[in-house]
């Protein structure tokens, strides 16, 4: 029987959700590091680890099957993350899965220097069972939230993203050029991330205070991520706002995955014009997430603010095909993360305010293991069709969101309509 076995006072509540942006930052900081460098060591034609006579479809794919390994990785390792830290509590399996990244951000780096791409997939395929805190660090907020601020706090994580994402895209320009430091290449931002991380880890296990809900009834297993899949979809309450995630997701992930290789083959962008491109778009996520998201949730509900704001954030993917160079990039790049920042915390407050606290790591779990499982697909299957036809992730994008948009104007008009019977 699932029991709340520790609770921080009021007094430690801001402190914990200060520890636990920063954990975010952190993440997400490592992540706008590493991000840049992805398209450059398989798309450069100087710096490409691959021979100049390898075709840009088998490029593509490859690159694809690292993004699609480390989401397929998640799928299976969040929601065991997830289901432990109910049990354990969250901040040892926090420390856990940043432990398990230094690894990985090390073993990356050798693959860089190797210029072995098996090394480059298996650290990114560990870093994905291993790695991946933010379901536990979203029920963590959970567990410091109440219904009515809940949105607000998910924000934390978009304000984390955008923030982690801004200074770690500049900073991956700067510590992987040489004509900085002679010995600086792609391989040195991993090393510089991986002593950060530690950093944080240490400091987690200090500081904080964590909130412990015993619940050994939650399921450990590998194959949780596919049970999770179809507790999903056999949920009467839950199932159509997962598909909606899903669905939204699987466009998302589309756009982000691939928006490198556009990038570099549009616009010849280079590690440092990507990195101020990428920490733009941060920009707003954290702005967004941070500050309008504030009378969002004052003045919409979240199924109010799914209704109106989804429509537009599949639009917004159009609007990406219109840049012709950089300076049209960072004008026309903003209403991506905006309206994307006005969806997905309130899609996550949905869910989570319809479950019970003491399994808000499951349920996230579940809710990770359908967003991995859809962030997984575009990558594995799409490679050789990108690169063909490289527009055809902003449609995707646009499609998969609007079709997410019926979905959940359906679920929502048929719920109002069973309450008002």
């Amino acid at each position: 029987m699932p029991m709340l076995t520790s609770s921080p006072n009021n007094k430690n509540t801001n402190l914990s959700l200060f520890i636990i942006f920063l954990t975010v930052f952190i993440d997400y900081f490592a992540m706008g590091v590493a991000f840049p460098i992805f398209a450059s060591i398989y798309f450069d034609a100087k710096q490409s680890i691959f021979a100049s006579s390898v075709p840009l479809s088998e490029k593509t794919l490859k690159f694809g099957l690292m993004a699609g390994f480390w989401s397929l990785g998640q799928f299976i390792g969040a929601p065991i993350l997830g289901a432990i830290s109910d049990r354990i509590g969250r901040k040892k399996v926090i420390a856990f899965a940043f432990t398990v990244n230094i690894f990985c951000y090390l073993l990356f780096a050798l693959g860089i220097y190797l210029k072995e791409y098996y090394i480059l997939l298996t650290a990114r395929t560990l870093a994905g069972l291993g790695g991946t805190s933010l379901p536990v660090v979203q029920s963590a907020i959970a567990d410091y939230s109440t219904d009515e601020n809940k949105a607000k706090n998910f924000g934390l994580v978009g304000v984390g993203f955008g923030m982690g994402f801004i200074v770690g895209a500049i900073c991956s320009g700067l510590l992987s050029d040489p004509s900085i430091v002679s010995w600086f290449n792609f391989a040195t931002p991993f090393f510089f991330i991986a002593l950060l991380s530690l950093a944080n880890v240490i400091f987690l296990l200090i500081k904080f205070p964590d909130m412990i809900h015993s619940n050994p009834d939650s399921i450990i297993s590998p194959l949780t991520g596919f049970r999770n899949v179809r507790t999903a979809f056999r949920n009467a309450d839950l199932k159509n706002i997962f598909a909606v995630i899903f669905l939204m997701n699987l466009g998302f992930a589309f756009f982000i995955i691939y928006y490198q290789e556009y990038a570099k083959i549009k616009f010849d962008f280079d590690v440092k014009t990507l990195g101020y491109v990428i920490a733009w778009f941060s920009l707003w996520v954290g702005i967004t997430q941070g500050i309008l998201i504030r009378p969002i949730t004052k003045y919409f509900t979240p199924e109010r603010a799914m209704l109106i704001f989804m429509p537009v954030f599949a639009l917004s993917y159009l609007l990406m095909l219109i840049p012709t160079d950089f300076i049209m990039t960072l004008i026309w790049f903003p209403f991506l993360p905006i309206f994307q920042g006005f969806v997905y915390p309130n899609s996550l407050a949905i869910v989570s305010n319809s479950t019970d606290k003491t399994i808000q790591g499951e349920i996230i779990g579940i809710n990770q293991s359908i967003i991995s499982l859809s962030s997984a697909i575009p990558p594995i299957l799409a490679g050789f069709v990108v690169a063909q036809l490289i527009s055809f992730t902003m449609w995707l994008g646009a499609v998969c969101t609007l079709i997410a948009w019926f979905v959940f104007l359906k679920h929502h008009y048929s719920k109002t309509k069973s309450n008002n019977n």
